[in-house]
């Protein structure tokens, strides 16, 4: 039992990336094995995420009717007042940058982040017409999990190519940026002179 309680107070003190760089191989392995039971799940038997939260909501149910009849209630499970304000106060921060954070990135507040995020949106839809979304997910996985440690070994030589791909990046949203301000500017005058 106190190894229990000690995996999962080293679980609370570390960060995703000790997580996924393997500084703690049982843990790391855990939640990886975890992670891709609940894929094989949803692959071998087929689920869909609505079959999936229909299941969870029905084992819910389920464990509100055993606690109904055994007159015993969940503690942490209150609904009074306090907890619905409690919970509300806590996700409202949360929420509101979320929400600012989305504004600005569909105003193009931040014009490279913009373009990043379309890029990446167009790369998605593309590898998505060629592999399913259970198979994406699985790569997703293992590269997060598999890149960090990878990294920690070979990291000058990493950094040299990310260094690369970087320079190269900004120097093509830098072009697309320009390009598109210039669109924009011509667009306004094209309206201007039709006024």
């Amino acid at each position: 039992m106190e190894a229990v309680k000690k995996t999962i107070q080293d679980v609370k003190k570390m960060k995703p990336y000790d997580l996924f760089s393997w500084k703690k191989p049982a843990v790391t392995g855990a939640v990886l094995g975890f992670i891709l039971v609940l894929w094989w799940v949803f692959v071998y038997y087929q689920y869909t995420l609505t079959t999936f939260v229909s299941r969870l909501v029905a084992l819910a149910l389920l464990v509100g009717a055993v606690s109904a009849v055994t007159n015993r209630t969940v503690s942490e499970l209150s609904t009074s007042q306090e907890s619905v304000d409690m919970l509300y106060e806590k996700v409202r921060p949360y929420f509101l940058r979320a929400a600012e954070a989305l504004f600005n990135l569909a105003s193009w507040k931040n014009p490279t982040l913009s373009v990043k995020v379309l890029l990446t949106t167009y790369l998605t839809a593309f590898v998505g017409n060629y592999v399913s979304d259970t198979t994406v997910i699985l790569l997703v996985i293992l590269a997060v999990f598999g890149i960090p440690p990878v990294y920690e070994k070979k990291k000058a030589e990493a950094d040299q190519i990310l260094k690369q791909v970087q320079t190269y990046t900004d120097k093509y949203i830098g072009m697309l940026t320009t390009k598109g301000k210039e669109v924009a500017k011509k667009a306004d005058e094209a309206s201007k002179k039709k006024q």
